[in-house]
């Protein structure tokens, strides 16, 4: 992008040969180090069980992923109508906020893993105390990324926008210092709802999501444009409308939690009680998937970074190229999920030929 000029086309470029590299890469390494992963010539077969079940996980995991993608493509076309100035400054903001979700979500996912093993050894009760460490940590670490999101908004946006557009970051900065508070909530929505897709119970996350969906849209053409006697707020009323879909997706899973689910209960007990032996397995679970993740995660943030020192043009245009690829790949995602369920299930239950 800067050395050859090539601009946001260096950048897809950059993107393909990064991805060639990291599969080649994890290639090299399952070769060398875990024979033990790589299928015998007699595994190289389908088992009807094993896709069923996959694509039973799956397919609801991606229309979870593809709603939220579709939220965010419904919002930046609502804020788009306001001109290029509040479009750039949404784009930025977004990248933004989307890095700042990246610790509590990859904690989630990392959550997963501990929960699947856990579940196909049949050790609910351990689940349930786990869920303790998983809720102060990923409390925690939003109480902290809203905090410096709120304090470092302006330093943020100067990351992923040029200094001389001023207007496209005092746009960005009110709506980060909005949309910031929503951290805590969806903290608590993403640990627990990565529980019940462990558990299989993916249909509630598919519920909550939607049902967030509708009400932040509703909410975005509302707050950004008003109606009668509703003021217009813009930006910021994107920032107002994810806020209240986000304490939306906390109401209903505290609800599903205490009312509905049967097969973890989330009880207060298990939210006092600490448990050494089973903190220290949560952990070596946990922070490996968790850091590379992060690790993923600022790589794509350095990348949007480099293209919003082009111009609130092209950082516009790389925010929804990026919510498109991600569309584009939530297959690939869904899938990558459904198995890394089933394996830690089967490695629990010691099926190693399963797994």
């Amino acid at each position: 992008v800067m050395v050859l000029s090539m601009g946001i086309g260096g950048a897809a470029f950059a993107t393909v040969i990064s991805q060639y590299v990291s599969g080649v890469g994890i290639t090299i390494y399952v070769l060398k180090t875990r024979r033990d992963l790589y299928p015998e010539r007699s595994q190289l077969h389908f088992n009807k069980n094993i896709l069923k079940e996959i694509a039973n996980l799956s397919c609801l995991t991606c229309l979870q992923q593809s709603v939220m993608n579709f939220g965010i493509l419904m919002v930046q076309g609502l804020v788009n109508s306001f001109g290029t100035t509040i479009m750039a400054a949404f784009a930025a903001a977004v990248k933004i906020d989307t890095f700042a979700y990246l610790p509590v979500q990859d904690f989630g996912n990392a959550y997963s893993t501990f929960v699947a093993q856990n579940y196909g050894a049949g050790n609910k009760d351990r689940i349930r105390k786990g869920t303790k460490a998983a809720f102060i940590m990923s409390i925690s670490f939003s109480i902290v990324i809203s905090l410096l999101v709120w304090i470092f908004a302006k330093l943020l946006m100067h990351i992923f926008i040029s200094k001389k557009e001023v207007m496209v970051i005092a746009a960005g900065i009110k709506y980060l210092r909005i949309v910031c508070f929503s951290y805590i909530f969806s903290s608590i929505t993403i640990v627990y709802l990565n529980i019940m897709r462990t558990l299989e119970k993916v249909i509630i996350s598919t519920v909550v999501y939607s049902v967030s969906l509708i009400i932040n849209v509703i909410f975005n053409y509302i707050l950004i444009f008003g109606i009668s006697f509703i003021p217009s707020f813009g930006i910021a009323g994107a920032a107002i409308s994810t806020l209240i879909a986000r304490i939306v997706e906390v109401i209903i899973t505290l609800v599903y939690a205490y009312r509905c689910n049967e097969t973890v209960k989330i009880k207060l007990k298990y939210l006092i009680k600490s448990d050494k032996l089973l903190l220290k397995d949560f952990f070596r679970f946990s922070i490996p998937v968790t850091v590379n993740e992060l690790l993923w995660g600022l790589g794509t943030s350095v990348n949007a970074a480099i293209l919003g020192q082009l111009g609130s043009q092209v950082a516009a245009a790389s925010s929804i190229v990026q919510v498109t690829r991600q569309l584009a790949t939530v297959v690939a995602f869904g899938v990558s999920a459904a198995a890394a369920i089933i394996i830690g299930k089967s490695i629990g239950e010691n099926d190693i030929e399963k797994a």
